[in-house]
């Protein structure tokens, strides 16, 4: 033994195992050292407490761990996996409804009921805004597409009443206009197979003149009938009060001659029918022409020629313009 108080520690092979010591001296008032005081300890008591430390240790920690991953995935499934799912449910439905053109009242998101207070909550605002943004752009379309649909059968009401003669229903001097410059344009192109038909009613201001207008009327109507039905596969024009034009195409311009006939002779019917009043058994001069290159510069040239021809029509049934 010695002086030195300080704890010595070292190890020893016993009978009872390996086993760890700690020794120091034990000194008097005097500073003399009287005994030796010494501890020893198994050291598979160590391993063991050691072991069973560590095991206490790992048992707390794999709990604590499961707790805290149950929480984690309970706080997941709220606030992450059930709001994106209450959010995808909703958007499927809108996307449904679309795929069904259901009307645009019924394009309106169901709430998905998201309180997350987070990105999550901003997300499902923002498309639920953006939903019924859409939902109030396409109603606005379509309000606008109507309208827009009913201005154009609006203009083409008022384009048919700008271009009908209203007391036949048949096309106008407008429409026959109209009809002229597309064929000096096609004449432009090349295309040159038409005619121009032209008929004035003999007798009209003698029928106004004798029995009032509205008969006269009745005649007008009359004559628009029989041209319309002989000459049925050609837009036919009423250009003056008691004159018609046809445009001559396809069928009617290849038979041309045989419906001239044909027009006359129902003509020379009706004149034979005595119990026709003279408003119904009407009268009619008829001329036509086909455009041909070498003496006509445009549809202006055809319609002259045609119209000399229904007055020397007309000079021959001894019925001149009255």
């Amino acid at each position: 033994m010695d002086k030195d108080t300080k704890v010595t520690y070292f190890r020893n092979d016993t009978d009872f195992g390996k086993i760890y010591t700690a020794i120091r001296p034990l000194i008097n008032s005097r500073g003399e050292p009287v005994a030796v005081i010494c501890g020893d300890i198994l050291i598979d008591d160590i391993y063991k407490a050691a072991y069973t430390y560590a095991l206490a240790t790992f048992i707390v920690a794999f709990i604590a761990g499961f707790i805290l991953v149950m929480a984690l995935n309970r706080w997941y499934d709220r606030r992450i996996v059930h709001p994106i799912r209450n959010l995808e449910n909703a958007t499927e439905k809108i996307e449904d409804k679309c795929r069904r053109r259901a009307p645009v009242a019924e394009l309106v998101m169901d709430d998905p009921d998201i309180h997350t207070h987070d990105e999550i909550e901003s997300l499902s605002d923002s498309i639920i805004s953006m939903v019924e943004d859409i939902r109030v752009y396409a109603s606005d379309l379509i309000a606008m597409d109507k309208k827009i649909s009913d201005m154009q059968n609006k203009n083409s009401r008022l384009e048919v009443l700008a271009t009908r003669d209203s007391l036949t229903g048949i096309r106008n001097k407008t429409a026959y206009d109209n009809e002229i410059k597309k064929l000096e344009w096609e004449l432009q192109l090349g295309n040159t197979d038409f005619g121009i038909v032209i008929v004035d009613l003999n007798f009209l201001k003698v029928i106004n003149d004798t029995y009032g207008h509205e008969k006269g009327n009745d005649a007008i109507r009359a004559i628009c009938r029989i041209v319309c039905r002989i000459f049925s596969h050609s837009p036919v024009f009423r250009i003056g009060g008691d004159e018609f034009a046809i445009i001559l195409r396809g069928h009617d311009l290849e038979n041309i001659d045989s419906l001239v006939e044909e027009f006359n002779n129902e003509l020379m019917a009706l004149s034979e029918n005595k119990a026709l009043s003279p408003w119904e058994a009407v009268s009619a001069a008829i001329g036509y022409a086909t455009y041909d290159s070498s003496k006509d510069a445009g549809a202006v040239n055809v319609f002259k020629r045609a119209d000399n021809n229904m007055y020397e029509n007309k000079k021959g049934m001894h019925a001149e313009r009255k």
